[in-house]
């Protein structure tokens, strides 16, 4: 063999170790990218990973609630094209009347197993006291599955017959953003505020003993007969 085949063999053989090396590394940066994009998802809110696929969302920019059933006999919903989240129009619901009931809910695909998020931006007129909102999951009988609230100015859950307080107070006139992450194998719920856990692990209500989802609802409500409680939604969003 001449010297020339020689270092044209020998290089050859040089390049394809190189390539081979290159691919090897490749290989092994695929895995490590797809191993931490899976570990940084599991970490994230359910409502915020990406194997989760959204259901329903409304921010109410057609200026309709015909995606909800309402209920107006304790007053009017309407969309409020005065105020949004990021920017109007958002969902007004205002108790007006001593009796009756102001809540609108819309009804998805029931949702049986595993985990179902979701979120919505809350606004209220007043933290007095015996007036509340509720935004929450239900299941098909329309008994909630969560139990999440704005009540007498301290956001709180419902669970054994009691209201608890989960170290979030709100404002009137301010804006929030909830995310309810729930379990429904697990028959639990977390709460975040603007982002952050406030509660880890709160039970579902399940008061038919069936812990599956098929409705967001949202309702403005009072007390003893009190009137006068405004809440606004936005950015309504379920995810499974």
């Amino acid at each position: 063999m001449s010297e020339t085949n020689a270092r044209d063999t020998s290089g050859s053989r040089g390049s394809r170790r190189v390539l081979r090396f290159l691919l090897v590394v490749a290989v092994v940066a695929v895995v490590v990218i797809l191993a931490l994009w899976s570990s940084w998802s599991y970490m994230l809110p359910a409502h915020q990973r990406p194997s989760l696929g959204r259901i329903f969302f409304d921010d109410f920019s057609d200026g309709s609630t015909g995606n909800w059933t309402l209920t107006t006999s304790g007053g009017p919903i309407t969309v409020d094209t005065s105020t949004g989240q990021v920017s109007a129009p958002s969902l007004n619901l205002s108790k007006q009347q001593r009796l009756g009931a102001t809540q609108a809910f819309h009804k998805f695909r029931e949702v049986t197993s595993g985990n179902v998020s979701a979120e919505a931006n809350l606004k209220v007129n007043t933290t007095s006291s015996w007036k509340w909102c509720y935004f929450n999951l239900l299941n098909r009988n329309g008994s909630v599955e969560t139990y999440f609230g704005l009540v007498d100015g301290q956001m709180q859950y419902y669970a054994a017959g009691a209201w608890h307080t989960i170290g979030a107070s709100y404002a009137a006139d301010t804006w929030y953003s909830i995310g309810l992450d729930v379990n429904l194998g697990a028959g639990i719920y977390d709460i975040y505020v603007n982002g952050v856990l406030k509660k880890l692990g709160a039970p579902l209500s399940g008061q038919d003993g069936h812990h599956a989802v098929n409705a967001v609802g949202l309702q403005a409500g009072t007390t003893n007969d009190l009137y006068g409680m405004t809440m606004w939604a936005d950015d309504v969003l379920v995810s499974a």
